[in-house]
Formats: structure tokens, sequence, C-alpha cells
């Protein structure tokens, strides 16, 4: 009896270990596909209503500090350019387009504000067919 009481606690085992490592497996081959995003200040002055959209969204902040960074990630859903808004520090509005993002892509994205220039924006993404 004690025997048998052994034998089914160390299948019960067994079949736990199991699920814990299948779930691992499958979640270390999940991979969600953001595009981790900064907006960098280096127009020489505060920035304020500043606003990114991007397919089916977007997002944005009220004012932004000369020399400051806004971090924010995002996931594609749908294709279309990326575009920034913005009123600078003497209340001028700008808008400038960037280049265009497809569903599936994921990797960075950087804009910088410079003084007197369009924004600067650089990629680096990758395409992921499989979403």
């Amino acid at each position: 009896m004690k025997s048998f009481l052994i034998n089914e606690l160390t299948s019960k085992i067994n079949v736990l270990v199991l699920f814990f490592w299948l779930g691992f497996l499958l979640l270390a081959g999940c991979k969600s596909r953001f595009v981790e995003t900064t907006v960098e200040n280096r127009s020489g002055a505060a920035v304020s209503v500043m606003e990114v959209s991007y397919p089916n969204a977007s997002f944005g902040v009220d004012k932004l500090g000369d020399g400051a960074d806004y971090h924010y990630h995002f996931k594609i859903q749908g294709s279309g350019r990326i575009g920034i808004e913005y009123d600078d520090a003497t209340g001028k509005h700008h808008k400038a387009k960037g280049p265009e993002l497809d569903e599936g892509q994921s990797g960075e994205l950087r804009i910088r504000l410079l003084p007197n220039a369009e924004p600067e924006f650089q990629t680096s993404f990758k395409t992921d067919n499989n979403y």
C-alpha cells in the first residue's frame, strides 16, 4: 500500500513538472511585436501639446522640456504613416510625417525634434509575417 501511494504521488509530481515545462516553452516562444519609441526634444526649448499618431491610434504628452525624452511602446495595427504634431515655445504649430508603418513590424523608432528643422525619424524595424 505504501509503495502504491509513493508511485501515485511520484506520477502526479511528474505530470505537474511536465505541465510546468510545457507552459514555460510556450511562453518562451511567444513574442510581442511592439515598437519601442523615444521622442527626443533637442529643439532648444520646451514643446507642448505633442502628439504622435500611428495607424489606428496615437499617444502624446502635454509638455516635453528641452533635452527631455519621452518613451512609449505600441503595437502596429494596420498600415499608414507615422506623424508628429507639437507647438514650440513661441506657440508655432509644427506637423511632420514620418515613415510608413505596417502591421507585423516591431523594433525601435526614434523621433528627434531639432531647432529650426523638420523632426528626424530613425527606425530599426523587423517584420514578422506570422502575426
